[in-house]
């Protein structure tokens, strides 16, 4: 069983993913755990130590995702499958990317955690440019131009499609994904 500050960062997870950061209230907190307002203080006694908290964990697990992706065998569109694999389960939910969230929520955040959400979109794409550069040195991508470039382009319509996917459903999330796929592809 997860410890409680754990329970805590989870719950504030899936909160930012569908009310965004900026409307959470450790009322919101309380309601979902069910337990005190005091007892989420007593672990994050501002809403910014909150979101440092929750940054870290962002970090940490999309450290990890990138890591498994990128060192995966298979060629790059394997790769790229198992990235989106993650995007379209979050359109299937209705949920929105919490990075994205976040970004929204920028004007209400701490200059410290501006800049780790700046370290984890800089992760993003990243990791999206390696799968590109790799699927263009494979020549499995037709698609030419610089990798990070259109690492940013791809996220940017991803990110997207979570969005529009909590009005027009999963199915729409699918559709520019699989659009996305052949457009790399060529």
């Amino acid at each position: 069983m997860p410890d409680r500050k754990t329970e805590i960062l989870t719950r504030t997870l899936e909160l930012v993913q569908t009310i965004g950061f900026n409307a959470l209230s450790y009322q919101h907190l309380s309601n979902r755990l069910g337990i005190s307002k005091a007892s989420i203080h007593h672990h994050f006694s501002k809403k910014e130590d909150l979101c440092q908290a929750v940054l870290s964990m962002m970090k940490a697990g999309l450290e990890g995702f990138s890591e498994a992706v990128l060192s995966s065998e298979g060629s790059a569109v394997l790769k790229l499958d198992q990235f989106f694999a993650h995007s379209i389960e979050n359109c299937d939910k209705a949920i929105i990317c919490p990075v994205t969230s976040l970004l929204s929520d920028r004007d209400k955040l701490s200059q410290e955690n501006l800049s780790a959400l700046k370290e984890i979109t800089d992760l993003e794409v990243d990791t999206m440019a390696e799968i590109i550069r790799q699927g263009q040195q494979e020549a499995v991508f037709k698609v030419s131009g610089d990798p990070h470039a259109l690492a940013s382009m791809v996220l940017s319509a991803s990110k997207g499609a979570m969005a529009y996917s909590r009005v027009k459903g999963s199915g729409f999330g699918r559709q520019v994904h699989s659009r996305l796929k052949a457009m790399l592809i060529g």
